[in-house]
């Protein structure tokens, strides 16, 4: 007689946030974000699939009704790995033209476009997008100008959390990482990125602040008062 010893179940987190604004209702473009990603190697976590259903959730014109999106989560959480995710969504998948990343370390946005670069360069079809076809002609690592630019034009751009950082830019996406660290001048800067843009994203990621996070307190509250 033998004894099977039970299988054990995987453990896993809560999966809906603690707090959390109303979930939209309605069609969402999320499931071409989830096959992209198992598609490059890099599925999502059941919570990150919920986050990025109500994100990408869509009006009746195919339209982003979420134009602003905070995700405020502690640290080794996978909310960077989301936000990489909806960013290179937004290149190869949504056909958004012009994408910038900012952090107000300048070091974690680079290291998350590093990441994006070393997606792009073990996916032969994404590579193939890449203006000239290759990383050596479509990807641009000279300080201070760090792009990736497609074949079509379309690219993702690092820039810094200063004054003139974003200032006069437009683009379709802004993610702004490490919102906590963020100054009120460098938010005041970015405010008008994605405005002239009908189809536009705000992403805002970052952990718990403290209470010098003018930006990301002001931000939290609002979304608690809505």
């Amino acid at each position: 007689m033998t004894t099977q010893t039970k299988k054990k179940k995987k453990l896993y987190g809560e999966l809906r946030p603690r707090l959390h604004s109303p979930f939209l209702k309605g069609k969402s473009r999320v499931d071409e974000v989830i096959e992209f990603a198992k598609a490059i190697g890099q599925p999502l976590l059941a919570w990150q699939e919920l986050i990025l259903k109500d994100m990408l959730t869509v009006d009746k014109n195919d339209q982003f009704i979420r134009k602003s999106v905070l995700l405020l989560i502690a640290r080794q959480s996978g909310k960077s790995h989301l936000a990489r995710m909806r960013v290179l969504a937004g290149l190869f998948c949504f056909g958004e033209k012009d994408i910038l990343i900012m952090s107000s370390n300048r070091a974690m946005a680079l290291k998350s476009f590093n990441i994006m670069v070393d997606i792009i360069e073990r996916n032969a079809f994404l590579c193939a997008q890449l203006k000239g076809g290759s990383v050596k002609k479509g990807v641009y690592r000279t300080n201070g100008q760090e792009r990736i630019i497609l074949e079509s034009g379309a690219q993702i751009e690092v820039v810094a959390a200063t004054s003139d950082g974003a200032r006069g830019r437009s683009a379709d996406l802004l993610w702004i990482d490490e919102l906590r660290e963020v100054s009120e001048v460098a938010m005041d800067a970015s405010k008008s990125v994605t405005l002239t843009r009908p189809n536009s994203q705000r992403i805002f990621t970052s952990n718990a602040g403290d209470a010098f996070s003018s930006v990301l307190n002001g931000m939290r509250q609002r979304c608690l008062e809505n």
